[in-house]
């Protein structure tokens, strides 16, 4: 777990052409019922690897906006960080959504065209979303058991 925790706060502060220092502030959104030590665990790994400010934002639902069923139950990210740019809380630099409901997204090629086969693309399931003030980024975590 504490391996996944650092590699999810890697991945998330790595995204971004900005300096990180210690007047970087991120906050964590938590959605649905996320354990706070998840949530405590992660905010612990992103201040003692890059030493800046982390606040955890309270718990709250998913937005039924974003729910869809193509191939399965889940959650559209583009939809969730759309609500979350939004959101994101004033003098938060960053803001990193937790869940661990599944969520997708769409894969596209360079054209803008979905990715083929379209029936696999079209809703790819994805783990981790990061909106920053300056560039919005889909992030795509494998974890093997």
């Amino acid at each position: 777990m504490n391996k996944l925790i650092l590699f999810i706060a890697l991945l998330f502060l790595s995204c971004n052409d900005s300096k990180i220092s210690s007047d970087t502030a991120v906050a964590i959104q938590p959605y649905n019922v996320m354990e706070s030590d998840k949530t405590d665990n992660i905010k612990k790994a992103i201040v003692e690897y890059y030493g800046v400010s982390v606040i955890i934002l309270p718990q709250r639902k998913l937005y039924k906006e974003a729910f869809i069923n193509i191939k399965s139950p889940r959650y559209r990210a583009d939809s969730i960080i759309k609500f979350q740019e939004h959101s994101l809380p004033d003098g938060a630099d960053y803001i990193l959504g937790l869940t661990e409901i599944d969520i997708s997204t769409t894969k596209h090629n360079s054209d803008g065209s979905v990715k083929s086969p379209q029936w696999r693309y079209n809703d790819f399931g994805i783990m981790g979303l990061v909106l920053s003030r300056q560039k919005l980024h889909r992030i795509r975590v494998q974890i093997k058991a």
